[in-house]
Protein backbone atom coordinates (compact mmCIF):
# COMPACT_ATOMS: atom_id res chain seq x y z
CA UNK A 1 0.00 0.00 0.00
CA UNK A 2 1.19 3.93 -0.54
CA UNK A 3 0.57 6.99 1.19
CA UNK A 4 0.09 9.71 -1.14
CA UNK A 5 2.30 12.51 -0.12
CA UNK A 6 1.68 15.93 -0.65
CA UNK A 7 4.53 18.88 -0.86
CA UNK A 8 3.44 22.35 -0.71
CA UNK A 9 5.93 25.17 -1.22
CA UNK A 10 6.47 27.43 1.64
CA UNK A 11 8.64 30.38 0.09
CA UNK A 12 12.29 30.53 0.24
CA UNK A 13 13.45 31.68 4.05
CA UNK A 14 17.44 32.42 2.90
CA UNK A 15 19.47 32.50 -0.21
CA UNK A 16 23.01 31.34 -0.98
CA UNK A 17 23.61 29.36 2.46
CA UNK A 18 25.83 26.10 3.11
CA UNK A 19 26.34 23.89 5.79
CA UNK A 20 22.78 23.30 6.36
CA UNK A 21 21.99 20.68 9.45
CA UNK A 22 18.26 20.87 11.32
CA UNK A 23 17.42 19.96 15.00
CA UNK A 24 14.04 18.79 16.04
CA UNK A 25 14.05 20.88 19.64
CA UNK A 26 11.81 22.38 21.24
CA UNK A 27 10.34 26.19 21.87
CA UNK A 28 10.70 27.84 24.99
CA UNK A 29 6.92 26.63 25.86
CA UNK A 30 8.05 22.90 24.99
CA UNK A 31 5.88 22.45 22.04
CA UNK A 32 7.87 21.20 19.73
CA UNK A 33 10.35 23.12 17.58
CA UNK A 34 12.44 22.71 13.64
CA UNK A 35 15.91 24.25 13.81
CA UNK A 36 18.15 24.84 11.44
CA UNK A 37 21.76 26.05 11.54
CA UNK A 38 23.17 27.79 8.00
CA UNK A 39 26.47 29.48 6.91
CA UNK A 40 26.62 32.65 4.74
CA UNK A 41 28.90 34.47 3.10
CA UNK A 42 30.09 37.65 4.61
CA UNK A 43 27.80 37.45 7.35
CA UNK A 44 27.44 34.97 10.80
CA UNK A 45 26.12 32.20 10.43
CA UNK A 46 22.29 31.77 12.04
CA UNK A 47 19.92 29.66 13.39
CA UNK A 48 16.65 29.71 11.87
CA UNK A 49 13.31 28.55 13.49
CA UNK A 50 10.70 26.97 11.15
CA UNK A 51 7.14 26.95 12.13
CA UNK A 52 5.82 23.85 11.91
CA UNK A 53 2.58 24.57 10.99
CA UNK A 54 2.71 27.33 8.91
CA UNK A 55 6.38 26.91 6.94
CA UNK A 56 7.20 30.59 8.64
CA UNK A 57 10.82 31.15 9.76
CA UNK A 58 12.43 33.06 12.32
CA UNK A 59 15.99 33.74 11.70
CA UNK A 60 18.74 34.73 14.52
CA UNK A 61 22.01 35.86 13.48
CA UNK A 62 24.60 34.32 15.89
CA UNK A 63 26.31 37.69 18.44
CA UNK A 64 30.07 37.39 16.48
CA UNK A 65 30.36 38.97 13.54
CA UNK A 66 33.12 36.86 11.99
CA UNK A 67 31.50 33.54 12.63
CA UNK A 68 30.19 32.55 9.48
CA UNK A 69 29.84 29.25 9.48
CA UNK A 70 28.41 26.49 11.68
CA UNK A 71 30.01 23.36 10.58
CA UNK A 72 29.18 21.24 13.97
CA UNK A 73 26.04 21.65 15.79
CA UNK A 74 24.18 19.80 18.31
CA UNK A 75 20.44 19.84 19.81
CA UNK A 76 20.68 18.83 23.69
CA UNK A 77 17.51 17.98 25.00
CA UNK A 78 19.11 18.20 28.33
CA UNK A 79 19.75 21.60 28.30
CA UNK A 80 17.37 22.41 26.08
CA UNK A 81 19.74 24.66 23.55
CA UNK A 82 21.36 24.60 20.34
CA UNK A 83 25.13 24.44 20.71
CA UNK A 84 27.17 25.44 16.96
CA UNK A 85 30.91 25.90 16.94
CA UNK A 86 31.84 28.47 14.49
CA UNK A 87 34.55 27.85 11.66
CA UNK A 88 37.72 29.67 11.68
CA UNK A 89 36.76 31.88 14.60
CA UNK A 90 36.64 28.73 16.59
CA UNK A 91 33.47 29.66 19.50
CA UNK A 92 31.16 28.21 20.51
CA UNK A 93 28.00 29.45 20.21
CA UNK A 94 24.27 28.69 22.37
CA UNK A 95 20.87 29.34 20.86
CA UNK A 96 18.12 28.96 23.68
CA UNK A 97 14.71 29.44 22.09
CA UNK A 98 13.82 31.44 25.59
CA UNK A 99 15.77 34.44 24.59
CA UNK A 100 16.00 33.69 20.86
CA UNK A 101 19.64 35.12 20.96
CA UNK A 102 22.26 33.00 19.04
CA UNK A 103 25.25 33.95 22.12
CA UNK A 104 29.05 33.76 21.81
CA UNK A 105 29.93 31.17 24.81
CA UNK A 106 33.80 32.21 23.71
CA UNK A 107 36.90 30.28 22.07
CA UNK A 108 36.68 26.96 21.89
CA UNK A 109 40.80 26.89 22.86
CA UNK A 110 42.11 30.37 22.89
CA UNK A 111 45.87 29.17 23.58
CA UNK A 112 45.77 27.53 20.74
CA UNK A 113 43.67 28.33 18.15
CA UNK A 114 45.44 26.94 15.18
CA UNK A 115 44.56 23.47 16.68
CA UNK A 116 41.26 24.25 17.08
CA UNK A 117 39.79 27.01 14.35
CA UNK A 118 37.23 24.67 13.09
CA UNK A 119 35.12 23.02 15.35
CA UNK A 120 33.97 20.00 12.83
CA UNK A 121 32.38 17.77 15.47
CA UNK A 122 30.51 17.61 18.27
CA UNK A 123 28.73 15.83 20.67
CA UNK A 124 26.56 15.55 24.70
CA UNK A 125 28.06 13.23 27.42
CA UNK A 126 25.63 11.44 29.02
CA UNK A 127 26.40 13.90 32.63
CA UNK A 128 25.68 16.74 29.89
CA UNK A 129 28.75 18.21 28.81
CA UNK A 130 29.39 18.90 25.68
CA UNK A 131 32.70 17.50 23.86
CA UNK A 132 34.30 19.33 20.66
CA UNK A 133 36.19 17.79 18.07
CA UNK A 134 38.09 20.36 16.16
CA UNK A 135 40.19 20.76 12.59
CA UNK A 136 43.60 21.32 12.38
CA UNK A 137 44.83 19.74 15.22
CA UNK A 138 42.59 16.72 16.21
CA UNK A 139 41.43 19.10 19.09
CA UNK A 140 39.24 18.09 21.79
CA UNK A 141 37.54 20.51 24.22
CA UNK A 142 34.73 19.77 27.01
CA UNK A 143 32.53 22.55 27.57
CA UNK A 144 29.72 22.33 30.51
CA UNK A 145 26.48 23.86 30.30
CA UNK A 146 25.68 24.03 34.11
CA UNK A 147 29.11 26.07 34.53
CA UNK A 148 29.93 27.81 31.39
CA UNK A 149 33.44 26.32 32.11
CA UNK A 150 35.32 25.07 28.96
CA UNK A 151 38.30 22.28 29.52
CA UNK A 152 40.56 21.99 27.40
CA UNK A 153 42.36 18.43 26.16
CA UNK A 154 44.29 19.71 23.28
CA UNK A 155 45.62 17.73 20.47
CA UNK A 156 44.58 13.76 20.55
CA UNK A 157 46.65 12.38 17.50
CA UNK A 158 50.06 13.49 16.46
CA UNK A 159 49.46 13.07 12.29
CA UNK A 160 45.52 13.35 12.54
CA UNK A 161 44.25 16.59 11.85
CA UNK A 162 40.16 16.21 12.24
CA UNK A 163 38.58 15.29 15.14
CA UNK A 164 35.24 13.53 15.19
CA UNK A 165 34.27 13.32 18.74
CA UNK A 166 31.65 10.87 19.96
CA UNK A 167 30.07 10.20 23.53
CA UNK A 168 28.78 6.46 24.32
CA UNK A 169 26.04 5.95 26.55
CA UNK A 170 28.12 4.67 29.14
CA UNK A 171 30.01 7.74 29.57
CA UNK A 172 33.41 6.90 27.21
CA UNK A 173 34.41 9.63 24.72
CA UNK A 174 35.61 8.16 21.66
Amino acid sequence: MTTAVQVRELGIPVRSVSHVKLFVGAHADGSPALYATMAQVGAPFFVIDIDLQTGHCTKHLADLEHAMEAVSAHWSDRWQRLYAGSCYTGHLHVFDPATGRVADLGPINPEKHELACFPCSMDEHPGGAIYIGSYNGCDLTRFDPATGEFTRYGRMDPDDMYLYVRCGADGTVA
